[in-house]
């Protein structure tokens, strides 16, 4: 049938058969040659429906890859903040999937393709950029693909394919872990007690400090010396038990106790590096930065110098995998290699003395 009038109502009617055979009745437009155009358009896709060529959901997901990309990105974002996210974690996406976005100069979501993607993060490293970085800015704009997809926006992802670079081989800002001595320096020469304390707390449970801010008195049984992150608070965002180390106890114990939060603000960067000054610290020399990972990264080095057993230590700092424990949050600089291989003397596997001829 073709196109129709209805008595009383503005613009043209039109009919098609679904996928299932049942006849549909629908505005077609204001014309009658935009009528035409929507009813062979829709009877098309039915006909593909049903044939099995392609799916509802593709057919919603061509429809949805057109919307502008400003519309999907204010969309990402609510989804991000709804997911619990910390408004540092959602700025950084935002700011990243933005500058991928006007960088390919993308209308909506069918003009991020692979070939521009690809050349504009090769373009990013040719202008010394970090692997790091790079990383980053493809994982930003890979996540909001993978939920566009989920939510029939788009047929597939066209980035899976683009490789995570090395970031090992490419370091630029590398974390170093504190020494004994030094963090004793810190403690002693921060001058605000608060600081004094996100500092002791931060290097006696390896928290991040997006987690540290979170932690609530209520949290902390001094009693029995134990710690509930919550899942809100937690990056990983299981709920652990994870204990606490006599001086901690003992600094919170001589805290007035209140409720909400144990920490209202945490220092800033420029802060940190300010009590760093003040301790004779250097915040950036050959073996890396102290910056704010640095304190966790600490917490893994000293255990690992204490000869606490990998497996403990990975559960301390809730890793998922060891090799993120052992690889990255342990300082090599500060193991006494040469000690560890002398610890074979003490097995008796060494016992004699041979030269070269023995």
């Amino acid at each position: 049938m073709k196109p129709f009038k209805r008595t009383g109502r503005p613009g043209y009617y039109a009919d098609y058969k679904n996928e299932h055979g049942k006849r549909v009745i629908f505005k077609a437009g204001n014309s009658y040659e935009s009528a035409i155009v929507r009813q062979s358009k829709l009877q098309q896709d039915a006909n593909l429906i049903r044939d099995g060529i392609i799916s509802r959901r593709d057919i919603e997901a061509g429809k949805n890859s057109l919307r502008p990309i400003c519309e999907i990105i204010i969309e990402y974002r609510e989804y991000l903040r709804a997911k619990g996210n910390s408004k540092q974690h959602i700025k950084e996406a935002i700011r990243c999937i933005n500058a991928i976005s006007e960088g390919i100069n993308s209308k909506n979501l069918s003009d991020i393709n692979l070939k521009e993607v690809e050349a504009w993060l090769a373009n990013l490293v040719d202008r010394g950029r970090s692997h790091r970085t790079r990383n980053c800015y493809l994982i930003r704009i890979r996540g909001m693909l993978n939920w566009a997809v989920k939510r029939s926006m788009l047929k597939e992802n066209p980035l899976v394919v683009i490789d995570i670079l090395p970031e090992q081989i490419d370091k630029r800002e590398v974390s170093r872990a504190m020494t004994p001595e030094e963090f004793n320096r810190l403690l002693q020469n921060t001058p605000d007690k608060k600081r004094r304390l996100y500092y002791l707390f931060a290097g006696r449970t390896g928290l991040r400090w997006s987690e540290i801010i979170k932690i609530r008195w209520q949290d902390i049984n001094l009693e029995s010396g134990w710690l509930t992150i919550n899942a809100f608070q937690s990056k990983s965002k299981r709920s652990e038990d994870i204990p606490l180390s006599d001086d901690l106890i003992i600094s919170l114990k001589q805290c007035p106790k209140r409720i909400g939060h144990l920490f209202d603000t945490k220092p800033q960067l420029k802060t940190f590096k300010n009590d760093l000054r003040r301790a004779a610290i250097e915040y950036d020399n050959m073996h890396g930065q102290i910056d704010r990972k640095s304190l966790r990264k600490m917490f893994g080095t000293h255990l690992a110098m204490a000869g606490v057993d990998l497996r403990v230590t990975q559960r301390l700092m809730r890793h998922s995998d060891p090799r993120l424990t052992s690889n990255i949050y342990t300082d090599p600089y500060l193991i006494n290699m040469k000690d560890g291989v002398n610890k074979l003397l003490s097995l008796n596997i060494i016992n004699r003395k041979e030269g070269c001829n023995g």
